[in-house]
């Protein structure tokens, strides 16, 4: 009753709270958990669209997969086709074209787009692509990069013209099947950019409602369903990481991994976020049925529990209070609900048990060998045992009632108090490790502590924290120790400047950094399938297995060697090895540590460096380096041998010493400038040899630079000019100068009178070009030889130069022919006063061995400026004047060019032009003047002589036109026609029954120097059927004498023939008596130039006497030409000429005018003369 009474009131209100907090409780729970299950259910729709994006990247990543490998496929296939490879081999473009556009065309999303074949010196030779895309400028920059594209798919952007193309390309060698050779590249792609194809094949697979490609923050291609507006513009969510929800729509966009290597390349899909809206609402709703039922459930459980525990909940608290106050001799009072009373009896027994715990545990908390600590909620430490005491360095009775922040002291951010409160608010700490400061230690300790909180019974609230601490400073050092030692060994291992690999004992990598990955060429993984024998050189592999037998056997620990590795590329490579051998503790052999060094450069250094030694050494040009001073360090051979210094001499000393004094200071300042500025100099420089002779050489100076820009070195190189100085003077002087003469030739003359011509003009005088020709001067030669005639041409070049002015030009322009410019001419009359000393001077004797010679000249003079304004046309008029004083009667004879002599000439180039197509145009006609015979009055013979019937100009003389025809070549055709005409009209006249008669034809000299002319005259006979024996040549003195041995045999070829030869003009040449006797001739020709004054000149009398008187001693016939008068007669009959032919008796007569003559039986005694 006391119970009753005393604790009504009270109980009742307990009552209350414990209702109202169980009420309050149950709603906080309920709310914590819809809260948490609201989260949970994000998370589960969160987790669903991550693994559907997941899913559509892996079906992404498997399309482009399976396409790239079957495109790789068509590739393969398209080529090691065999149309391809002939047409590559053939480099037939046509058909390697066909063939890439039957691969491209097959229209599908799995074939390439781009084809292109790449040849040795032609990169792109024939490529082909989609009509949407123009890769002209893509490809060069591909095919630099062919190497990489042979090695699997890769990802390649480059500009063009338009934007960038973002492409796969790959690339396959086009091999001969024959001989194995590669012919050529063939590179395969898929554009990326616009290919809608491609993305609508991913859009389907992955039932997205948006896919696109995506370079940097911009699209380049992109497929999205029509018609609708609300779908983002995916260049707004490219740089977005992770999945973005964007006005209804899901979007992810992630890198392209392409063969294990992540790409520039973005994937963007994009999903519609209708489906996981509807699984959230349902998970909300879900949550909010749950809510309403807990609710009611909490309510309707806290009311009853009121109802019937209120009393007896109100006595046990009763009970627990006292218990708590430590009134252990308390009783709880039994009532009618057992279970409060068991719950009394067993709160009695745990009060006991507690008691007999609470001794023990405070018995082992002083005796634990681990720091333990307990601490009230306001840090007051309770317990603290003696291991803390030992760890902490203070003393229980410090400790007890300190605050934990005063005696647990951390070295960083008060981390331990942090941890302290943390506990005292309920949370349960474990394994945190903090270093703390020890007293009683120097330094600081490593500490992992565990915190526990003791919390009130039925209250929640913690009545304090006992803390557990565990020293770990000795391992912490120790793994400390260890992380760094492998770190230490992972950086030497990955970032060594060298290569370095673990091998074991079968020649196997075990491991290998990323330098010997670079040095062989090979991908780490690549590497650690081969073994070091695949890729050691065959040659080196003897020496290799012997080093290591050495070090499996302990003869040694380590070797290094020089040996060579063959790349991955094929290419050999030169590395440093060193191996050591690593053992068990066991002593066992466990692996091997080498470490590699690529010494190729290193080698080709020294190749180069034995090369450049080698060719320093036996070069040709000279070789010198010097200081920045000029001092010189070292020369090669050559430097002495151009020089004339040896090495000892020259090394230390200035490069003064070789200085000629030939150049100025500024010259060598110069130098030495450009080298500064340019880097090098190169130019002509005149030195001095030890011996004293100065000499040119060509120099180039070049500057040696150290790696700050200074120049510390200069080195000159040079070549001894003077053999080609040498050279060059006897080039000139047979360019410019006449070998036997010593005089300027034609060029040089040339040039000189361009030179002479505005020398003139500034001096306002005037200029004069003479033509001189030695008359006759060929008759010399061949008659005393070409020694002798080159002796004459010697002394008169000689006389001409010494009768000119000095900076007058004597020059040899032929054979016999001289040109002299005069450049300072006051009046014209002095080119005639030079022209008759240089005749004057001619005229003189030429005095050789046994005899004098005389010689005569015609010369021609041109002014300038009256006669022409050019050198050139100064030059021609000069010529023209010449052949116009050659013309003129005499000798020594000059000639002033003038208008009318040009006119000549035009009207000679116009005969000459009309020449060339009158034969063509039968033009010629052939007038036949008769021979008749001194005794008997007779009409013998004939003599066929040509004219021209011009039709302009009427009848031209032979006179005119023959030397053209000469000149020209045209006789030798004319000359065939005459002998033919000639041929055919006598045999014409033989078959109308006239007396046969015998027709003299001329041959002009270029027809007798034809070597088939005996077979012409035979084709001539033969053609028109005329006897040889009617048919007469008649060939000029001078003709023969130009080789008499040739002119002998054609002779007795001719007249072998059964027909006559003459010599025509005979008198006028220089033929010898002893060679006129060999000559198989029949009759001589009296030159017509005799018998004009004949009567008048006894000098001519005497000739002509003299000739018939010949003849006879040599039994041959003589016929004078150019008889006009009786008396001519008389005197011709007197004197034993045989025939005449002249106008006395007939003139030229043509063929028909000629008929009349033989039918009237014309005799040379019975008839009246028309002349």
């Amino acid at each position: 009753m006391k119970f009753r009474n005393t604790d009504t009131p009270r109980s009742m209100s307990l009552s209350a709270n414990v209702a109202g907090f169980f009420l309050f409780f149950f709603i906080t729970i309920m709310a914590v958990t819809l809260v948490w299950n609201y989260r949970n259910a994000a998370r589960l729709v969160d987790r669903e669209i991550s693994r559907s994006f997941d899913h559509a990247h892996a079906i992404i990543r498997l399309v482009m997969k399976n396409s790239l490998s079957t495109m790789e496929s068509v590739l393969v296939n398209a080529a090691a086709r065999d149309a391809l490879i002939r047409a590559v081999s053939g480099q037939d473009a046509g058909a390697a074209r066909r063939v890439l556009h039957a691969v491209i065309e097959s229209k599908s999303v799995t074939f390439p787009d781009l084809l292109f074949i790449s040849l040795p010196g032609k990169p792109v030779w024939q490529a082909v692509s989609s009509p949407f895309h123009k890769v002209t400028e893509f490809l060069p920059g591909v095919v630099k990069k062919q190497h990489e594209y042979l090695n699997g798919w890769h990802l390649a952007v480059f500009p063009t013209g338009s934007g960038e193309l973002t492409a796969f390309i790959r690339a396959f060698p086009i091999v001969d099947t024959f001989s194995g050779h590669v012919l050529g590249r063939l590179f395969g792609g898929v554009i990326l950019n616009r290919n809608l194809p491609l993305l609508e094949n991913m859009r389907r697979q992955t039932r997205s409602a948006l896919t696109a490609f995506c370079m940097g923050e911009h699209t380049i291609g992109v497929v999205a369903p029509p018609g609708n507006p609300k779908m983002m513009p995916p260049g707004r969510v490219i740089g977005c990481s992770g999945i973005s929800d964007i006005k209804g729509f899901l979007y992810s966009s992630r890198s392209f991994v392409l063969e294990g290597r992540e790409t520039s390349l973005k994937i963007l899909i994009g999903i519609e976020d209708r489906t996981f809206g509807d699984l959230r609402g349902q998970y909300l709703f879900n949550l909010f049925v749950l809510f309403l039922l807990i609710a009611f459930l909490v309510l309707l459980t806290v009311f009853s529990l009121r109802h019937i525990t209120q009393p007896y909940l109100e006595a046990l608290v009763y009970y627990a209070d006292e218990v708590a106050r430590g009134k252990t001799n308390v009783r709880f009072r039994a009532g009618r609900i057992r279970e409060f009373n068991r719950l009394a009896g067993v709160i009695e027994s745990m009060v006991a048990r507690i008691q007999q715990n609470q001794d023990y545990i405070i018995q082992l908390f002083e005796s634990a060998n681990f720091p333990l600590i307990s601490w009230t909620p306001d840090l007051k430490i309770t317990r603290f045992n003696r291991a803390a005491e030992h760890l902490t360095g203070v003393s229980a009775v410090t400790a007890l009632n300190s605050r934990v922040n005063d005696i647990l002291l951390s070295d960083h951010d008060n981390r331990l108090r942090k941890m302290a409160v943390r506990s005292v608010r309920g949370e349960l700490i474990a394994g945190e490790e903090i270093r703390m400061i020890s007293r009683n230690r120097a330094g600081f300790r490593h500490v992992v502590w565990n915190m526990a909180p003791v919390f009130a019974p039925g209250h929640g609230r913690v009545l304090s924290v006992i803390a557990q601490g565990q020293d770990i400073t000795s391992r912490t050092e120790a793994e400390e120790a260890l992380r760094e030692s492998e770190a230490r060994f992972r950086a030497t291992f990955e970032q060594a400047a060298m290569g370095i690999a673990m091998i074991d004992l079968k020649g196997c990598w075990i491991r290998v950094n990323d330098k010997i990955c670079h040095i062989l060429g090979y991908a780490r993984e690549e590497l650690v399938l081969r073994r070091i024998r695949e890729i050691t050189h065959p040659d080196d592999l003897s020496s290799d297995t012997a080093f290591i037998r050495q070090l499996l056997a302990g003869e040694s620990d380590t070797y290094s060697l020089e040996k060579r590795y063959i790349r991955k590329d094929g290419l050999p490579v030169w590395v440093n090895l060193t191996v050591s051998l690593v053992r068990r503790p066991d002593g066992n052999a466990a692996y091997f540590i080498a470490l590699v060094e690529d010494i190729s450069q290193r080698k080709e250094n020294e190749a180069w460096l034995r090369m450049a030694a080698n060719v320093f050494e036996n070069v040709q040009e000279g070789i010198f380096i010097t200081d920045t001073k000029g001092d010189i360090l070292e020369v090669n051979p050559a430097f002495c041998q151009i020089t004339g210094y040896s090495r000892e001499e020259v090394i230390g000393k200035n490069t003064r010493i070789l200085k000629s004094g030939s150049h100025t200071p500024n010259f060598y300042r110069e130098i030495w400038e450009g080298v500064i500025r340019n880097g090098q100099w190169m130019g002509e420089i005149w030195d001095r040899r030890k011996g004293g002779d100065i000499y040119p050489k060509w120099l180039s100076a070049s500057a040696i630079r150290d790696e700050s820009g200074q120049i510390t070195r200069l080195v000159g190189i040079f070549s001894d000019l003077s053999s080609k100085k040498q050279a060059e003077d006897a080039l000139y002087r047979l360019t410019n100068y006449d070998s036997l003469t010593n005089l300027a030739n034609r060029s040089l003359f040339r040039e000189r009178l361009k030179r002479a011509l505005p020398a003139a003009d500034e001096n306002e005088r005037m200029a004069g070009v003479i033509y001189l020709d030695l008359d006759n001067f060929k008759i010399i030669n061949d008659t005393l030889g070409y020694i002798e005639g080159d002796r004459i041409l010697r002394e008169a070049a000689g006389r001409l130069e010494r009768l000119v002015k000095s900076r007058d030009t004597v020059a040899r322009l032929g054979s016999d022919e001289f040109g002299i410019i005069l450049s300072d001419i006051r009046e014209s009359k002095n080119a005639a006063s030079v022209s008759l000393r240089l005749m004057n001077a001619l005229s003189a004797p030429f005095a050789l061995k046994d005899r004098e010679v005389f010689l005569s000249c015609a010369v021609g003079i041109s002014l300038y400026p009256p006669d022409s304004s050019d050198a050139d046309s100064l030059i021609q008029n000069a010529n023209i004047a010449l052949n116009h004083a050659k013309l003129m009667p005499g000798k020594n004879v000059y000639q002033y060019f003038s208008q009318e002599m040009n006119q000549r000439v035009s009207e000679r180039l116009r005969l000459e032009q009309d020449l060339r197509s009158a034969l063509d145009r039968g033009e010629f006609r052939l007038f036949y003047q008769p021979k008749v015979d001194l005794v008997s009055g007779e009409m013998h013979s004939m003599e066929a002589l040509i004219r021209w019937a011009h039709p302009e100009s009427g009848l031209v003389s032979p006179v005119r036109f023959i030397p053209i025809a000469e000149e020209t070549g045209l006789i030798i055709p004319i000359g065939q026609w005459v002998l033919e005409e000639a041929c055919r009209q006598n045999r014409a006249w033989q078959d109308a029954g006239f007396p046969p008669l015998r027709v003299a034809v001329n041959l002009s000299a270029t027809q007798f120097a034809q070597p088939d002319i005996v077979d012409s005259i035979v084709a001539v006979l033969e053609k028109t059927g005329l006897d040889p024996e009617f048919l007469e040549l008649e060939i000029t003195e001078s003709m023969l004498m130009e080789d008499v041995e040739d002119a002998i045999r054609i002779l007795r070829e001719l007249k072998g023939l059964g027909l006559s030869l003459a010599i025509d003009d005979f008198g006028t040449g220089y033929s010898s008596l002893s060679y006129l006797k060999r000559f198989p001739v029949d009759c001589i020709k009296i030159d017509q130039s005799f018998i004009a004054e004949l009567l008048k000149n006894s000098e001519d009398a005497a000739i002509t006497s003299a000739i018939i008187a010949l003849a006879g001693s040599l039994n041959l016939n003589v016929t004078a030409e150019g008889v006009e008068t009786l008396e001519h007669v008389d005197f011709l009959r007197r004197r034993g000429c045989h025939e005449i032919q002249g106008y006395y008796f007939s003139r030229p007569l043509p063929p028909e005018d000629f008929t009349r003559l033989l039918r009237e039986g014309r005799n040379l005694y019975n008839f009246k003369s028309a002349s």
